[in-house]
């Protein structure tokens, strides 16, 4: 596998449905960010029992909160699926 520095050529987008703090969320990118090129997107707040939904009747309201501990990390006001959308672009 080829590398850039320490870090392999694969960028792995990271999402859930517990929002950023989630204590999950904030080990697992953490681990991911040492050996990849990760982004993290998720909804800004708790978001359970709503994963395959999408927002179609608003404007989502992103932030890009830049790098940070190693990754970018994203958040947005949409629902989980809307970070899959959200990271396509």
């Amino acid at each position: 596998m080829q590398t850039r520095g320490r870090k392999n050529v694969y960028h792995i987008c990271l999402t859930n449905d517990d929002g950023p703090h989630s204590e999950g969320l904030v080990k697992l990118a953490e681990d991911l960010s040492k050996s990849y090129d990760l982004t993290v997107v998720v909804p800004d707040g708790q978001r359970s029992a709503t994963g395959k939904a999408l927002t179609l009747n608003r404007p989502l309201r992103v932030r890009d909160h830049g790098i940070d501990a190693g990754y970018r990390r994203v958040t947005h006001d949409g629902t989980p699926a809307d970070s899959v959308v959200i990271a396509s672009y």
